[in-house]
């Protein structure tokens, strides 16, 4: 593959947890990185539609907490140095358990 065929990876922070279910609050860090760029922003939305660059946004990282009871979707968008487009999808739910 390419280095120009690189696109920015948009990823759950290693030890964080992974999409699914749980039974109680946690935190998350969702970060961006890109072989050629330093700094990756990225915009997002909190509820399923699809971000655009009127969104909110993070440049490289940024924490979420989710404490609620019910379904989460965190969605992300982000182009890379070469102007390709990425979006990456999390879902989470926080269920009665806790």
């Amino acid at each position: 593959m390419d280095v120009t065929d690189v696109q920015p990876l948009i990823r759950i922070k290693d030890g964080d947890p992974r999409p699914g279910e749980y039974s109680g609050a946690l935190t998350i860090t969702i970060e961006a990185v890109d072989d050629k760029d330093e700094h990756v922003t990225v915009y997002y939305t909190l509820g399923g539609s699809a971000p655009d660059e009127n969104s909110p946004s993070f440049r490289d990282c940024k924490r979420f907490e989710i404490s609620e009871k019910g379904n989460h979707v965190i969605t992300c968008y982000a182009k890379d140095s070469c102007g390709k487009e990425i979006y990456k999808t999390f879902y989470y739910s926080i269920d009665d358990r806790g």
